[in-house]
């Protein structure tokens, strides 16, 4: 029948995303840097072809689960796992930081114990986790404090600055900007593109805007409301945001089935 005008919305909204696309894709052309950057990353095109692995989240039931059963599977981690009282029993194999708070600020100065990002995120990453290989931003390849922070390290570099929609057809490739509003969706797509035919989420319950407004934990790991004080306009977009994230998953849930790939949360 004839869409509903929440429905038409919808389909204009997923037009409106392809375009921008399209217009992120153009003004991308502007950074050849981060397309080099991003181009050693063939490398990891079918890695753990056929295998499965479980990418770690950080919201508050994540705290609640035994992941010892994790130690011999492979897994992904996100941003300040390094919290959570098993990460060195589970050592996860890859570690995802892909927020610009990583060197522009904004990130509790106690989740790294006072000590400045972003050299105190990933000593911590790298202390609980040695052999962890780290994906970064790509505009963050050549930032010295990052280069200081990895010392004789080397990441792996990403740009997510797509937005996956219904009837998103692009294959995703790491040598490009990866349609992800958030970590843990980046975190699927590389998971595909190393050839993962099964990917478990852990840890993700995309409720943790509401949880600030009312002063409940939105992480695992114990702190302040992140959001409770942003000004309402900020909050109101922040929901609408995460009505599109919401969307945008089970987008990727069809187009992962398509492909054959099992996406369990």
């Amino acid at each position: 029948g004839r869409p509903d005008g929440w429905e038409l919305k919808l389909r204009v909204d997923d037009q409106v995303f392809r375009l921008t696309n399209l217009l992120r894709r153009f003004t991308g052309l502007r950074h050849p840097e981060r397309r080099r950057a991003m181009a050693r990353n063939r490398a990891l095109r079918g890695r753990h072809a056929g295998r499965r692995c479980f990418i770690l989240g950080t919201s508050p039931s994540i705290g609640e689960q035994d992941l010892a059963g994790l130690a011999n599977e492979t897994t992904f981690a996100v941003n300040f796992f390094y919290q959570h009282p098993q990460v060195a029993q589970i050592r996860p194999d890859y570690w995802v930081v892909l927020d610009k708070k990583l060197t522009e600020g904004g990130w509790p100065a106690w989740l790294t114990d006072g000590e400045p990002y972003p050299q105190g995120m990933l000593d911590r990453i790298f202390a609980a986790t040695p052999e962890t290989e780290l994906f970064l931003l790509a505009e963050h390849a050549q930032d010295p404090a990052i280069r200081s922070a990895l010392g004789d390290r080397e990441a792996w570099w990403l740009d997510h600055g797509e937005t996956f929609h219904r009837g998103y057809r692009r294959q995703v490739d790491l040598t490009r900007p990866l349609p992800a509003i958030n970590v843990m969706q980046a975190c699927t797509h590389i998971a595909y593109y190393m050839g993962f035919t099964q990917i478990y989420l852990l840890g993700i319950s995309m409720d943790g805007l509401p949880r600030d407004l009312v002063g409940l934990p939105s992480h695992f790991y114990a702190g302040p409301a992140e959001n409770r004080d942003r000004a309402f306009e900020k909050v109101e977009r922040d929901l609408i945001q995460s009505g599109f994230g919401f969307r945008a998953w089970r987008a990727m849930a069809d187009y992962y089935a398509n492909k054959g790939i099992a996406l369990v949360n």
